[in-house]
């Protein structure tokens, strides 16, 4: 009954379409992931952005760009002053490209960053996006601690990671994630490793981590309340095992009332 009109709009947006679209990323990945997916990590200063025509770290222009400001456009080129390389051969400067719709990062000239890139094997070039942890290395703090420790750390650079939940659906939910549904909070995590015991809190989302650690066997319990002063078990210990320079995501579920 309606197919004609769905028709006629159907093809209106085909004529109407251009390469700039609203991104939708999955989710964040985890600190871990992130690095292991990517080929180079650094921190750069931006040095330039090309093509200069389309510069626009406010993406405000994103929507209003018509096709002849974007032809013969391959996306945004992004020149970086590198202070800092965490993954890749140290380098003075580099190149990092971002496609040029709201998934492409829209760096600011001068601003310092943290930049995940992967390599383009086709276009022989490396690129990020907003989907990536790429973010000013002023809001970089999570990621700093960990990156730190790997290229620094020796042989206890190794990380104990992970969220502690009061819904099993989040356990059974693939670690990918840098996120959970239904965290659980107040809770104070414990590990023991070779005679020696560390603490941390649970944070409003629930993440909890542990850094600088050398390789080997942990186990690792959490308590509700004051704990070691007071306090109660709130999920049984568990064993979890780092390899030398790794990283290790647990989930782990909490009894009811717990949060």
């Amino acid at each position: 009954m309606h197919k004609p009109a769905l028709t006629s709009l159907a093809f209106l947006l085909v004529l109407t379409w251009q390469p700039v679209f609203a991104c939708k990323c999955a989710a964040s990945a985890s600190v871990c992931n992130a690095v292991a997916a990517s080929d180079v990590i650094f921190i750069g200063a931006v040095e330039s952005v090309e093509p200069r025509s389309l510069y626009d770290p406010t993406r405000r222009r994103l929507w209003e760009l018509t096709q002849e400001e974007i032809k013969g456009a391959e996306g945004w080129r992004t020149r970086f002053k590198v202070k800092e390389t965490f993954r890749g051969a140290p380098v003075s400067s580099v190149e990092v490209w971002s496609e040029l719709s709201d998934c492409g990062f829209a760096f600011q000239i001068g601003e310092t960053y943290l930049v995940y890139a992967s390599r383009n094997e086709t276009e022989h070039r490396l690129e990020t996006s907003v989907c990536s942890r790429t973010c000013r290395l002023s809001d970089a703090g999570a990621d700093l601690a960990y990156l730190f420790f790997l290229k620094h750390g020796g042989a206890e650079s190794g990380r104990l990671t992970g969220f502690v939940t009061s819904d099993r659906l989040d356990v059974d939910t693939a670690r990918f994630w840098d996120f959970i549904h239904h965290p659980a909070r107040n809770i104070l995590l414990e590990i023991e490793f070779d005679k020696s015991v560390r603490y941390t809190s649970a944070d409003q989302q629930g993440r909890f981590t542990f850094d600088g650690l050398p390789a080997g066997d942990y186990r690792i319990s959490a308590f509700r309340g004051s704990y070691p002063e007071q306090g109660s078990m709130a999920a049984a210990p568990r064993t979890v095992h780092l390899k030398p320079n790794g990283c290790v995501n647990e989930v782990i579920l909490v009894q009811p009332g717990s949060h």
